[in-house]
């Protein structure tokens, strides 16, 4: 029989390829389509790709030259992925100023880019509480926490790497090569375990660490990340011989075809809902370890079912791919929030990724050789032209914020015109409404109360009462609530009272209809006062109104913008997907219909700020041709206030004014 040819530790391999290729297609399609729900795990394949070949390049520098050197390392890994990050970083800023917001994106995006410089995305993403899984489309960079995973892990293992090399191995003289991959064994094995068992920990709710967020922390943390490396890294410290032994080929090709599997499995039916990685991506991990182990015999199933020529091309273009297709999905979810628009996003990426991986990626990779003596003009050259790029992105950190707000914002994005500092209802001053007289004799009398959400809205209250011949009086505050609870007293102690104020005046003061307007998801949900204590008090407190003779109507808060989102350029009018906010709004809302229809149906009405906003399914505008609408996350703008006056008349209708 024929001897068994075994791949060198650093000769390219197609199989390789093909795997990166399908790591970045589970990814894109993840974030494209909703139907590879497991397609996420491509970045977990690329952790273990990302080991194997790390150890593999050491292992043979160390074979060839006798030692390991820890700035050559370091200085080919800049080189790889440092100049196609700067291009794509600077594009995404230059971006932003067509389709990005001068109050959260302009800001967001500078810092985002400069922790994907630093290499350290993932870190800033916890830090600013991202959620990869629920906010994908909140930020167009939110792709680059898996490069900051990766330059944590080059940094570790050049450091043990460059101990043992110029510590330990100087002192042994014989078979540095062995010495080197004995060692970078035993210690990734030790990683391999204590990093396991953090991951596995927090995916079982162990309460191991009282961090918040445990499932971003998980996701984000290097050291959770760790064992995949490690296992990558073992798979080729591990000896390929047994790989020649005829009677054992049958078995491994038929282990290989399993593995391939448990990927197409995996990508097809896990859930991003569990902490990761953990449970979720262990079998996935270890079959791409045994892969790229049994990768290095010349035959077999992975030879012939995965390294296709489609495969092997994309493979060889994947971390350009990997780059563009995050930032350019998620500005297709934000503009267009639909499939089709992700799916054309996804293959702008792959054509993008051409040019980029042509005369970027092998521009740079080629320009540090393994000694500095072969280095030459061309590389200077290529050293100068990299900085450039860098500095350009460094320098749009300062540049599109400024160069966004002088050009996308109008001057003065108010709330109100209204005199905001007597609307400021404090514990210390009473209650002393805001008080606006019609030009004759008043029909009836309104009060607006809540919080600063009411606030942002008083404008059309107050233009619209006066212009029907009503008084209008406004009574907010910041963080005032309308019903009640210990957690918001303790929230905001200056507000401590507001409710039982507000009734002592009204019993004072007769007042025909009272509008109730506040911002309840914070309540609800942050503050943790949940749905049931929140409905039963809203009844509480809609009686205790009533009995003063006004008609109560409650007015649902308006969708979170999630970004403060401002016009681009090139359009009138942009619908902003607002889903998740919408959803969580209609529960809201719900829930103080059926209260208010407990206190008394006939003398309380609801009406819905979504009905005015947004469209069905979703989308909601964010700028009018009369300008911004949101002043910030939160808060209704004067041009919102305008589109909300027939609102306002709905309401004064219902209370038979």
């Amino acid at each position: 029989m024929a001897s068994t040819r075994i791949k060198p530790l650093a000769a390219k391999r197609l199989d390789i390829q093909a795997l990166r290729g399908l790591a970045v297609l589970g990814v894109i399609l993840y974030h494209a389509t909703e139907n590879v729900s497991g397609g996420f795990l491509g970045v977990d394949i690329f952790f273990v790709i990302s080991g194997y070949i790390i150890a593999s390049t050491a292992i043979h520098e160390v074979n060839t030259t006798g030692h390991f050197s820890p700035k050559l390392f370091v200085m080919r890994r800049i080189r790889r992925l440092a100049p196609a990050l700067a291009v794509v970083v600077t594009a995404v800023l230059l971006l932003s100023m067509l389709i990005d917001t001068p109050q959260h994106l302009a800001r967001t995006v500078p810092h985002s880019a400069l922790a994907s410089l630093a290499g350290a995305a993932n870190i800033y993403f916890y830090i600013e509480a991202e959620d990869y899984f629920g906010g994908f489309e909140s930020n167009p960079l939110l792709n680059m926490w898996s490069l900051g995973v990766e330059i944590q892990f080059y940094l570790l293992f050049s450091a043990t790497g460059g101990f043992f090399s110029f510590i330990i191995g100087r002192k042994i003289s014989t078979a540095p090569g062995k010495n080197f991959k004995t060692f970078t064994r035993w210690l990734w094995i030790a990683c391999l375990i204590a990093s396991l068992w953090l991951a596995l920990a927090l995916a079982n709710n162990w309460q191991l660490l009282e961090f918040r967020d445990i499932r971003a922390f998980s996701f984000f943390f290097t050291g959770s990340r760790l064992w995949q490396f490690s296992l990558g890294i073992i798979a080729a410290t591990i000896c390929t011989t047994i790989l020649r032994r005829s009677t054992l080929r049958p078995m491994i090709w038929v282990l290989q075809i399993f593995s391939l599997l448990v990927i197409a499995y995996s990508f097809a039916t896990v859930s991003d809902t569990a902490v990761i990685p953990g449970n979720t991506s262990i079998y996935t991990t270890l079959a791409v370890a045994f892969l790229l182990w049994s990768g290095a015999l010349d035959t077999g199933p992975t030879n012939h079912l995965i390294s296709n020529a489609a495969l092997v091309w994309l493979g060889d273009r994947s971390y350009s791919v990997y780059l563009w297709q995050g930032p350019l999905i998620a500005y297709a979810l934000t503009l267009f929030s639909t499939s089709m628009s992700a799916l054309i996003a996804a293959m702008m990426s792959v054509a993008l990724a051409i040019p980029t991986h042509a005369f970027i990626e092998n521009r740079y990779r080629s320009g540090y050789r393994q000694t500095q003596d072969t280095r030459g003009k061309s590389s200077r050259g290529n050293t100068a032209t990299y900085f450039i790029a860098v500095t350009i992105s460094i320098v749009g950190l300062w540049a599109v914020p400024m160069i966004v707000e002088k050009y996308h914002s109008e001057p003065a994005v108010r709330a109100t015109t209204l005199d905001s500092d007597c609307a400021r209802q404090r514990g210390d001053n009473g209650f002393d409404p805001c008080r606006y007289h019609p030009d004759v004799e008043p029909a009836f009398r309104a009060l607006l109360l809540g919080d600063s959400h009411a606030a942002a809205i008083s404008q059309a209250f107050v233009d619209v009462v006066t212009n029907r011949g009503g008084i209008a009086e406004v009574a907010t505050g910041s963080a005032c609530a309308m019903y009640p609870h210990p957690e918001i007293h303790d929230y905001r102690p200056s507000c401590d009272g507001y409710t039982n104020r507000a009734l002592a005046y009204l019993t004072d003061t007769p007042v025909d209809l009272v509008v109730v307007h506040q911002f309840s998801e914070i309540y609800i949900h942050r503050l943790r006062v949940g749905y049931d204590r929140w409905s039963r008090q809203a009844t509480i407190t809609a009686q205790d109104l009533t009995t003063t003779g006004a008609h109560v109507a409650v007015i649902g808060d308006s969708p979170r913008s999630l970004l403060s989102v401002g016009r681009p350029i090139w359009a009138s009018q942009w619908l902003l997907d607002l889903s998740a906010s919408v959803e969580l709004r209609r529960e809201i809302e719900e829930v103080e219909r059926v209260a208010l229809a407990r206190a008394s149906s006939s003398e309380t009405s609801f009406h819905s700020t979504l009905d005015v906003l947004c469209e069905t399914g979703g989308r909601c505008a964010v700028f009018d041709n009369g300008g911004w609408l949101y002043t910030d996350d939160d808060h209704l703008s004067v041009s919102a206030n305008r589109l909300l006056q027939p609102l306002i008349h709905e309401v004064i209708d219902s209370a038979g004014l």
